[in-house]
């Protein structure tokens, strides 16, 4: 059994909006780049069924986590040993990627001969999404701050209210004051009391 050179890149994330959220990497394909070459250092050209993609998110053992690989494609030129394959590597369709990081086996076996790469897949979000979320987050906090100027003007103004009339029953005081000061020494409280309430008409 020859040993073949198995290189493996994947990308991993949500493209669509039914691709977006906590739990949007459970279901998300990803997309699975791979170069093979011979002990030569020669490019391989591969078939779909050549390729076998195991994955993993926990330290259990398992025997049934085998990808779906779909999507199979030839990439490059036919020359020059620079051809390289891609597919589609979802999970079973009654299983489920369990982490937004997930551990993938890349197996080729061409005849007799064999080679193996591993690769960590990371889960990213739609950039997109991400920007609009943020857009959003920040008209929030715009409309906030307006609300809280709104209320500073309204407590500024409240604030100006009372202080005008806080001076303007200092003045009734003053005039009281006066007016007392003003009454016979002899006057009945009865005609004491008369004087003040004239007085307030006047100061209104």
């Amino acid at each position: 059994m020859a040993r073949i050179n198995v290189q493996a890149a994947v990308r991993w994330a949500g493209d669509t909006p039914d691709e977006t959220g906590p739990d949007a990497f459970r279901n998300t394909p990803m997309l699975l780049a791979i170069a093979v070459t011979d002990g030569d250092g020669v490019g391989v050209d591969l078939n779909a069924n050549e390729i076998h993609v195991g994955y993993q998110h926990t330290v259990e053992a398992s025997e049934d986590s085998i990808a779906v690989v779909s999507d199979f494609h030839g990439n490059g030129p036919s020359f020059g040993d620079t051809r390289w394959h891609s597919c589609t590597v979802s999970p079973q369709p009654t299983d489920s990627f369990g982490q937004d990081e997930v551990f993938l086996y890349v197996t080729v076996r061409r005849g007799q001969d064999r080679g193996q790469a591993l690769v960590l897949a990371r889960f990213r979000q739609r950039v997109a999404g991400v920007r609009a979320d943020v857009r959003d987050v920040r008209a929030d906090v715009r409309g906030l701050q307006d609300d809280v100027r709104a209320d500073l003007r309204g407590l500024q103004e409240a604030i100006a209210r009372v202080d005008n009339r806080a001076l303007h029953l200092e003045n009734v005081i003053d005039g009281l004051g006066r007016c007392v000061a003003k009454l016979p020494s002899g006057i009945t409280a009865v005609n004491a009391l008369g004087q003040i309430m004239a007085t307030l008409e006047e100061i209104k």
